[in-house]
């Protein structure tokens, strides 16, 4: 609109109808986005929203985490068949001797079970600006995939993306039990470490998040010590798909016949 035109128009129609009309030129004459574009979209508590790319990933994810938690559940059942043995050795090498603790420890899992599939909403992108400590720590992007607090939001750094599915879903099993619980990482990362951290604590690894983890990643390897609801009417039906699980064989003459962890991929 030229200005001598915009001028004849404001005259004619007084101050706010010439604004709205305005307004509505200058949008119908603005470029329509295309169908393609990612609007990263904000929520209510100020935090970048995840696009629907990322959510596609993040559901998958949280399809396996599902699986490999409702694997922990039945290797955890008490059943007594040919394989308790071996589900106790199982949960002693990640939890420790303490047995008391098992049926605390199933619980958790059983509630992990009921809130990944919600999960989602609780997902946002790191701000690579956010301290992740009281020390003012920013999250080193290439090593810490995710992280979060008590009650908090869980936030995914840039190599999260990069992670295998299953990696991923994983990933959100441990995060969930900091949100949670507000479980340590008193191994530190590694298999090795929370085991020498099982032997040395019970309650200490009953309330690491990478205990939880390796327990879940090593059930769910080892479908033949998973319970079968027939046999054990407390075990929940499994719903999750764990046909994604290593298939590995068991021997159940020799313990270290046993895979104590998927292989990452």
């Amino acid at each position: 609109m030229s200005p001598p035109a915009a001028l004849a128009l404001q005259r004619a129609v007084g101050n706010r109808a010439f604004t709205a009309a305005l307004q509505r030129e200058q949008g119908s004459s603005r470029p329509r986005q295309s169908p393609g574009a990612v609007v990263q979209r904000v929520r209510t508590d100020g935090r970048a929203e995840l696009t629907p790319e990322q959510l596609q990933i993040v559901t998958q994810a949280l399809r396996h985490a599902v699986a490999v938690a409702e694997a922990a559940v039945q290797t955890l059942a008490l059943t007594d068949d040919e394989t308790e043995d071996a589900r106790l050795e199982l949960y002693r090498y990640w939890f420790g001797s303490n047995l008391f603790m098992m049926k605390e420890v199933r619980r958790k899992f059983g509630q992990l079970v009921a809130e990944l599939p919600g999960l989602a909403t609780h997902l946002v992108p790191y701000d690579p600006t956010e301290a992740v400590d009281a020390k003012g720590t920013v999250a080193d992007q290439e090593f810490v995939w995710a992280w979060t607090r008590q009650n908090e939001v869980i936030r995914l750094t840039t190599s999260f993306w990069g992670l295998t599915p299953e990696r991923q879903g994983t990933t959100l099993l441990h995060e969930l039990t900091h949100r949670l619980w507000d479980t340590t990482d008193e191994s530190k990362f590694g298999e090795d470490r929370a085991h020498e951290l099982a032997c040395l604590s019970s309650p200490a690894a009953c309330n690491c998040a990478y205990n939880f983890e390796y327990y879940a990643k090593s059930a769910h390897a080892n479908p033949a010590l998973q319970a079968r609801p027939e046999r054990n009417e407390v075990a929940p039906e499994p719903t999750g798909d764990q046909s994604s699980g290593s298939g590995l064989p068991f021997d159940f003459d020799l313990l270290d016949g046993m895979s104590f962890a998927d292989e990452e991929g």
